[in-house]
């Protein structure tokens, strides 16, 4: 084999691992990024609930901006209403079951992770008491 041949070769191995390994830390930072927006989502909420606004209109990515509402619309309900709907009923409910009602209810969770901002969502709620969260982790409304 030429020498010429044997160096395309090694580019061609060099590239495909160095392809393999950005596309690991690509799904590694995407990862980290839903955390954050959830974790984010989550602060803001129990921020809101405290009378105070966060601006955190700094980021650049307009589909992950956190200062957007939940739902990516105005005119849909906000997470907290839907959550308290949901809870009307006096029944425990999972996290996952609140989630899937949002979502038919119209939030979507573009960018963020819905376990952590329902889960947030639902703390700060919770502080004055009218919630409560379950030993198994469901929640209810208690007030």
């Amino acid at each position: 084999m030429s020498a010429f041949v044997d160096t395309l070769k090694q580019k061609a191995t060099d590239l495909s691992t160095e392809r393999n390994r950005l596309k690991k830390k690509l799904a590694e930072g995407e990862r980290r990024l839903t955390d954050i927006n959830g974790a984010l989502a989550g602060i803001e909420t129990l921020l809101r609930l405290e009378g105070v606004t966060l601006d955190l209109s700094f980021g650049t990515d307009a589909d992950t901006d956190s200062t957007k509402p939940l739902n990516g619309s105005s005119e849909a309900p906000a997470l907290q209403d839907v959550l308290r709907h949901a809870l009307a009923d006096r029944r425990p409910h999972t996290v996952e079951d609140l989630i899937r009602i949002a979502e038919a209810k119209g939030i979507v969770f573009a960018g963020k992770h819905p376990f952590n901002t329902v889960n947030f969502t639902m703390m700060g709620m919770s502080r004055n008491k009218t919630y409560e969260r379950s030993d198994d982790g469901r929640w209810k409304f208690v007030g």
